[in-house]
């Protein structure tokens, strides 16, 4: 009996819920199980205790296996979600960057297309009124209403053959003032006759000295220049030729304004005189010439940068003021030329040029110059001498060769260089870029006159520049 009543006793105690510590459920791998503490005689459904920190132990990670919870650091979520929110941020700010960008670009695109919609006709306006207005400089006095704006594509066309023979002012020439006032200037596309004035256009620094020593010293041609009028020969009342240390002048000074005025009330071009006329003032000495007596003009060019900086360096000895004047300073805007080529061509000496001043310095220099080049001024006078017909003498063999012996001398020692010499600015250094911001338009207008020399290769270039040419071509593979 008692036997069975502790047998009984076991069995009711074995379906009794075992308090046992978290601490064993825990090393057999399983989660505790609590109960509901009123005393009903039906229990809650067990529910999964959730672990606290109490009920883990810590050790090494490693050795840790996947049933095992994870635990993040403190704020760890508002750190991603920070992170989610700047990228977020950021794509749409690179998004907003690139509407705007593609709306200013419209906007340029825009403004551009209607700025060369009507830039034509106001820069047209604003020059022709610039040439009547100023008497110095207008002398074919057109009606500036009459006249419109070339447009840069018109320039760039080759020149007209009839316009080319004198006979009849083209279209272009009868709308535009200054074209107008170059109808008395032959094309350089056309030979060169017996009876046409060479005109050399002078600009500052580019040989000018050069030019009348060979022209004058070498060749024995007749100059007109600031040497005409010494000795009094200003007051002369009629045109004649004197001799000044073997060279020949014409008494007039075609290098003034007023000495042009003067050589066109003496009738310089109906002369039987065939000077040589050296200006700068290229629109006034134009006004010397007619339909029936042409000029023909040909120039020197030199890179504008270094034009200028000879300028500043001449200017240092020739003018007190600019004596102490830094290079730096005279870049800045003392005493610096701005766009002297171009402003001298298209005759507006003052105010602001833009672009089409240079499409139309283009075309005067294309269609009206024979171009040298100071840096390759041997081949240079062999052109000029094979346009004007200035070869040597073949019948005369020692003529031929004191001349060729003159001219190579001056091209060897120079004339009026300066002896004390001095440094170009490098390119990229702050002095030469505000000098090339001076001459932007210079600097274009020279670039393009290298393809109006290559192109006059084929007319008046050397047998040696032309072979010379040959041989560079074959050589890159061209």
């Amino acid at each position: 009996m008692s036997s069975t009543t502790s047998t009984s006793s076991r069995k009711k105690l074995s379906h009794r819920p075992l308090a046992l510590s978290s601490n064993h459920w825990v090393e057999n791998g399983e989660a505790p199980i609590f109960t509901s503490s009123f005393g009903s005689a039906a229990h809650s459904a067990p529910r999964r205790q959730p672990p606290t920190l109490n009920d883990i132990t810590f050790g090494d990670i490693s050795s840790m296996d996947d049933s095992m919870p994870v635990f993040r650091q403190p704020g760890s979520t508002e750190r991603a979600l920070a992170a989610l929110s700047q990228a977020k941020y950021e794509r749409m700010e690179r998004r907003r960057a690139m509407i705007l960008l593609g709306v200013l670009l419209l906007v340029a695109v825009a403004m551009h297309a209607t700025s060369n919609a009507t830039s034509k006709y106001s820069n047209s306006s604003s020059q022709a009124s610039k040439v009547d207005n100023d008497s110095r400089w207008n002398f074919r006095n057109k009606d500036p209403s009459s006249s419109e704006q070339t447009s840069s594509t018109q320039l760039a066309e080759p020149p007209d053959p009839a316009s080319a023979s004198g006979a009849q002012s083209s279209p272009e020439a009868e709308e535009d003032p200054v074209l107008a006032a170059f109808q008395s200037l032959e094309d350089s596309s056309t030979p060169s006759l017996k009876n046409d004035i060479p005109v050399f256009w002078h600009i500052p620094r580019c040989a000018g000295a050069l030019m009348k020593h060979i022209t004058g010293t070498c060749l024995g041609l007749t100059l007109s220049s600031e040497e005409g009028v010494r000795d009094g020969h200003q007051h002369d009342e009629t045109l004649k030729v004197f001799t000044y240390y073997g060279v020949k002048y014409v008494n007039v000074d075609t290098t003034s304004i007023t000495g042009i005025e003067r050589a066109r009330e003496l009738g310089l071009a109906s002369s039987e005189i065939v000077p040589v006329v050296f200006s700068s003032y290229l629109h006034l000495a134009v006004s010397l010439f007619d339909d029936a007596h042409k000029g023909r003009t040909f120039t020197m060019l030199r890179h504008p940068v270094d034009r200028s900086v000879s300028m500043y360096y001449y200017l240092q000895k020739a003018d007190p003021s600019m004596a102490n004047v830094p290079l730096i300073d005279y870049a800045r805007g003392q005493g610096i030329e701005n766009n002297w080529m171009v402003r001298y061509l298209v005759n507006q000496i003052d105010g602001d040029i833009d672009r089409t001043a240079l499409d139309l310095a283009k075309m005067i220099l294309k269609r009206k110059f024979v171009i040298g080049f100071l840096e390759h001024k041997e081949e240079s006078i062999k052109r000029f001498q094979t346009y004007f017909g200035w070869e040597f003498p073949q019948d005369d063999e020692a003529l031929a060769e004191k001349q060729s012996f003159c001219i190579s001398s001056i091209l060897k020692d120079g004339i009026n260089v300066n002896t004390d010499g001095y440094d170009v600015p490098k390119k990229g250094s702050q002095e030469y870029s505000l000098i090339a911001h001076q001459n932007q338009f210079d600097i274009k207008l020279y670039d393009y006159a290298k393809e109006i020399f290559e192109e006059q290769s084929k007319s008046y270039g050397s047998k040696e520049w032309k072979k010379a040419e040959k041989a560079k071509k074959k050589a890159s593979g061209n």
